[in-house]
């Protein structure tokens, strides 16, 4: 597999993880009325450059079956990402939708 197309499904899988990672907390903050303080958030900096590059460097270093194993990895990483995604901004809509009635 091309390295042109490992690199950016790492990137994208990573980023789609963290980015995913920020829907139990904004359902958090949404029970909590999002008074104040007890506002929480969420920050990508400990993921980003530093795990994409990690499996890049451990693809490149793979033999052929286990580096598109890798791929495949973070393919499946990328839809598991959007799914969870999806359900946090439903459960989120509902939660708002609640409150307003």
């Amino acid at each position: 597999m091309s390295c042109w197309i490992a690199v950016p499904v790492f990137f994208i899988s990573w980023f789609f993880a963290a980015a995913s990672g920020a829907g139990p907390i904004a359902i958090e903050n949404e029970h909590n009325d999002g008074s104040g303080d007890e506002r929480t958030g969420v920050s990508i900096a400990p993921i980003f450059p530093l795990f994409p590059l990690i499996a890049w460097l451990i693809w490149t270093l793979s033999p052929v079956g286990v580096a598109n194993a890798i791929v495949g990895l973070h393919i499946f990483i990328i839809v598991i990402s959007i799914v969870m995604s999806a359900y946090y901004w439903v459960v989120l809509r509902r939660l708002r939708d609640s409150k307003r009635r």
